[in-house]
């Protein structure tokens, strides 16, 4: 089974929206939250439109944008800022509506800039070169997607 196939068995299954709950409870563990975190960036890993579809419309933008601005660990917001970058990469409509519908997305990323993890700072500041160009900070640096290694 492919990985592709293994994720639309997952949604088919009826456990991504307990997934999704447990990414947005506030009252849940850190590690909770992080384990519910790969698995959506598992699923939405695939670039399966159908799949990233569906996470959009069980609401997944706000706990991940959530997640940017209440978690610190560098890993968690590595994963979260991939997903959001696969999320409007596949967005069908208009990326930039979709951006641009979640007020506090481009603020939240925008203070990315300034995290200590040079990976988090790459990823914040390519999203926004791509949709918010007007909050990019001249010397926050570039990811070319070979560098994860950095998130201690």
């Amino acid at each position: 089974m492919t990985p592709r196939e293994q994720v639309t068995e997952l949604c088919k299954s009826g456990v991504i929206p307990h997934v999704v709950k447990c990414l947005s409870s506030p009252k849940g563990d850190a590690c909770i939250r992080e384990e519910a975190c790969w698995v959506i960036a598992n699923c939405i890993e695939t670039n399966h439109p159908e799949v990233i579809q569906y996470m959009i419309s069980l609401g997944i933008l706000t706990p991940l944008v959530k997640l940017l601005v209440s978690e610190d660990r560098p890993t968690t917001l590595i994963l979260v800022l991939e997903a959001l970058q696969r999320i409007l990469a596949t967005d069908r409509g208009s990326p930039n509506k979709l951006w641009a519908s979640y007020d506090s997305l481009a603020e939240s990323v925008s203070d990315l800039q300034s995290h200590q993890c040079t990976t988090v700072v790459s990823l914040a500041t390519r999203l926004l070169e791509k949709y918010d160009p007007e909050k990019v900070v001249e010397d926050a640096g570039s990811y070319d997607g070979a560098e994860r290694m950095d998130t201690e």
